[in-house]
């Protein structure tokens, strides 16, 4: 698709591309990344293809904004082919702990919220949580993520009865369901002061359906 065009140098050309725009560097571009691809399809990068640490190395500082798809010309979807040669590598090498930790989160997030005091305390643990970035090949500078509760809990239990015919969906991810609580509490308050019943993912008993923005290595394996 890509025709070697080169809008994607530009820098008024809408978001396309930001990790270009950060290392200048080809590599890192779009057509750059499509020619990093052809290789693969001639054979020029051997027998591991879309797995190589070419191809990794290419598409690592992708942050799968879809902008390429949107501003160049052609439509390179630069995302959709991360996703594929994620899933190849990973096929070849395995699944990091890093991926299964940030992967599986929907699954152990409502037993590290029942135990937040003890799951962020490590945070203020400098040696331990040094450890477990390490571990997790996660930068030092970044913190662990904190869990504060579980909104959809709480928030079916406090459900009130209907008042009005006007309904929405009011869809919590994972993310904002046990770290950011605050972001759903304030969209729920802001739809029903609009006039909606909110109905929440959630049935209880079951674990509350996931985005599915944590799987992006498990989708295509």
């Amino acid at each position: 698709m890509c025709n070697n065009n080169g809008h994607c140098r530009k820098f008024d050309a809408g978001t396309m591309c930001p990790s270009f725009r950060v290392t200048k560097e080809e590599q890192h571009l779009t057509r750059g990344r499509a020619n990093t691809l052809r290789l693969v399809l001639s054979g020029q990068l051997g027998d591991e293809g879309l797995a190589s640490d070419d191809v990794k190395e290419a598409l690592d500082l992708c942050v799968s904004c879809k902008g390429c798809k949107r501003d160049c010309p052609t439509g390179v979807d630069m995302a959709k082919f991360k996703i594929e040669a994620r899933t190849a590598r990973a096929r070849v090498n395995g699944l990091s702990l890093r991926d299964r930790m940030v992967g599986e989160m929907p699954r152990y997030a409502p037993w590290a919220s029942k135990f937040s005091a003890l799951v962020n305390g490590v945070e203020r643990v400098p040696f331990l949580a040094k450890q477990i970035k390490q571990a997790l090949k996660l930068a030092p500078q970044r913190s662990l993520p904190v869990f504060n509760g579980n909104f959809l809990a709480s928030a079916e239990a406090s459900q009130q009865p209907a008042t009005t015919t006007r309904e929405v969906l009011l869809f919590v991810d994972t993310f904002n369901n046990y770290m950011e609580g605050d972001n759903a509490k304030a969209a729920k308050r802001v739809l029903e002061a609009a006039g909606y019943r909110v109905h929440l993912n959630v049935t209880k008993g079951q674990r509350p359906l996931c985005c599915g923005r944590t799987y992006p290595l498990f989708r295509s394996v």
